[in-house]
């Protein structure tokens, strides 16, 4: 069974040579290998080019397609899907890497299990350690949606085996100039598709914490916009379907821990713009937030945004500190 490993790139020169060298070392065999230059401005492709060339063994598997233009990690990632010729893909991103028996060992578990999806734990890779972190994934497909939706299981294109054939039946795709909550406006789509997925308890993929230079680490305007965006694929897609019901109060949930989200990570300066959003929402689906959470939109609600401000940094200076414990 062939594997298209799909890796954009853009930005990591200095975390490139680990990714590809993670990826060309799998112990598993038939893989082939679909960069995506994104015209990149630094020396990414000069430093995966000089890697490929120390394994001949795996040079004729290796595919690098060009942008002729910056297009943004959605395009870069159909691009790579539409080169892909395994029976099975998986997404990298450039600035992560994979253990090295990670593809063999999710490629058994998918062949055993006749799995659409298999989702393995991860590494969350920090300058001085790495943590485990377990995909919480539950067994009903119906809970493992509601959970990506409400945003309590986080949702990522990586750390994901998929058979091909699913993926392009499936015929959901990246969206295109949405480079911000992507992988959130994909994966749930994704998922509803899917006749079955699998775990792994082993920790797979390391998805490194500290590139400020990738494609979705800056919060910007175009930020703002993208999650919104993000929210609407969503609303748009569960809302098509003869079940809708079900999914609106998870949707408008969503939401609110969108805006949440934005005011924990942005700038004071676009507090007002982000407080504006989704006006029509009922406030009462604000009690199905924690008190903080509430605390936090009480303060911004009351024009008080340097207080709320102060508040949210804190609140995340106390999450990073309980990480680096």
């Amino acid at each position: 069974m062939k594997v298209s490993i799909l890796v954009p790139i853009y930005g990591v020169e200095k975390f490139i040579k680990k990714c590809a060298v993670s990826l060309l070392e799998q112990t598993y065999e038939d893989i082939e290998y679909v960069f995506v230059n994104d015209c990149t401005k630094d020396r990414s492709m000069d430093i995966l080019q000089e890697v490929v060339a120390d394994y001949p063994e795996r040079r004729a598997c290796v595919k690098i397609v060009e942008h002729e233009k910056n297009r943004g990690l959605s395009a870069a990632r159909n691009t790579a899907l539409d080169y892909a010729e395994g029976d099975y893909l998986m997404h990298v991103d450039s600035d992560d890497f994979l253990e090295r028996n990670a593809v063999e060992l999710l490629v058994r578990e998918a062949i055993n299990s006749k799995a659409d999806i298999v989702v393995c734990a991860s590494n969350l890779v920090y300058e001085n350690k790495a943590i485990y972190t377990p995909c919480h994934v539950p067994d009903d497909k119906e809970k493992y949606l509601e959970g990506l939706l409400y945003k309590s299981i986080a949702p990522s294109m990586w750390g994901k085996l998929f058979r091909t054939r699913f993926y392009r039946d499936s015929g959901i795709r990246s969206i295109e100039g949405l480079n911000h909550g992507e992988d959130y406006a994909t994966i749930p789509r994704l998922i509803y598709h899917a006749d079955k997925i699998v775990t792994m308890g082993s920790a797979l993929y390391n998805y490194v914490q500290y590139n400020q230079e990738a494609y979705t680490k800056n919060i910007t305007r175009k930020s703002i916009d993208d999650m919104v965006r993000a929210d609407a694929v969503l609303s748009d897609f569960f809302t098509s379907l003869p079940q809708a019901d079900k999914y609106v109060e998870l949707l408008n949930i969503a939401k609110l821990r969108t805006k949440l989200a934005l005011l924990k990570m942005s700038r004071m300066a676009v507090y007002r713009d982000i407080i504006s959003l989704y006006p029509e929402i009922s406030p009462q689906y604000s009690a199905s937030l924690s008190f903080p959470d509430r605390m936090l939109f009480y303060l911004v609600h009351h024009g008080l945004y340097r207080i709320a401000y102060c508040y949210a940094k804190f609140g995340l200076w106390v999450k990073r500190k309980m990480v680096n414990r």
